[in-house]
């Protein structure tokens, strides 16, 4: 496991913050207003599927649901959800955004003995995290080189932007995320298959990477990929929800998007931001 970590860590701190792998860069808080986005739903005992990234989204979305399916390529992000799921436990609220922000020098090793004390599964990312905090640390190195979006000066907009750290939804979790059930799937949206029907699939904003994805056409082979790969994991009157920086996504226009993708969407806003939502609808009898 150890050999596994090194290379993963050597192979992040050789790439780009903003390319996305088997093992990237650990997003410690998302940059999306995930509670502005959520009010548009009722999520109450639905099945929902949700990315990883910083976790945010997940443990957003345990508010509502007692299971819920996520999906990533970067193993480590799965690593960072089981973290903050029990530091969510062990710490206080500033506690816990102390832990996870205040990072100018290295992580609170007294916090993590403290969390590590309510550990009960998921070994390897302990694993992970009691070598990236203790032995990466003890060599001079910094852990906090793996992270990013830790700003403590955005505290408040951390808060602002997810239900769970609002005081009484973060006690709320603390007490019941243990009897919770993640089921963590390591694929990106492309590879990503399950047999399963979902009422909400939240894709975040993996539609700034289109270009990465698609060639030619990369709007009508995207929209082509939706009907062929997404569409059969919504059940009838299901919701695909894309979340969209500044109302768009990045390298498209307002009118290429609106032009190819608005049969049958959606868009709601949150604040200067939208969201882009995709209905399943029921067949006409």
């Amino acid at each position: 496991m150890e050999v596994e970590i090194k290379q993963g860590i050597n192979q992040i701190l050789n790439s780009n913050k903003l390319s996305f792998g088997n093992m990237s860069y650990l997003y410690t808080f998302t940059n999306e207003n995930i509670k502005g986005s959520l009010q548009h739903f009722d999520f109450n005992s639905k099945d929902v599927l949700t990315v990883t990234g910083s976790g945010d989204h997940v443990l957003n979305m345990l508010l509502y649901v007692d299971q819920i399916d996520t999906f990533d390529i970067n193993l480590f992000a799965y690593y960072l959800l089981i973290l903050k799921k029990y530091a969510l436990i062990a710490l206080e609220k500033d506690e816990f955004l102390d832990f996870f922000l205040n990072k100018q020098t290295s992580f609170d090793q007294k916090k993590f003995a403290k969390i590590r004390s309510y550990w009960q599964d998921e070994q390897d990312a302990l694993s992970f995290f009691e070598y990236l905090f203790y032995k990466y640390e003890s060599n001079g190195l910094k852990a906090t080189n793996l992270f990013t979006n830790n700003h403590f000066d955005k505290k408040e907009e951390y808060i602002a932007s997810n239900s769970y750290l609002e005081d009484k939804n973060y006690t709320s979790l603390k007490q019941t995320i243990l009897d919770k059930t993640i089921i963590f799937h390591r694929a990106n949206i492309k590879t990503l298959s399950i047999p399963k029907q979902f009422d909400y699939i939240h894709i975040s904003n993996i539609t700034d990477y289109l270009c990465n994805m698609f060639a030619g056409n990369v709007l009508a082979n995207y929209k082509k990929f939706m009907y062929q790969n997404l569409y059969p994991m919504l059940k009838e009157n299901g919701c695909l929800i894309c979340y969209m920086y500044d109302g768009t996504f990045a390298n498209f226009s307002r009118s290429s998007i609106q032009n190819v993708l608005n049969y049958q969407f959606k868009e709601y806003p949150v604040g200067k931001d939208k969201i882009l939502v995709y209905e399943r609808r029921k067949k006409a009898s």
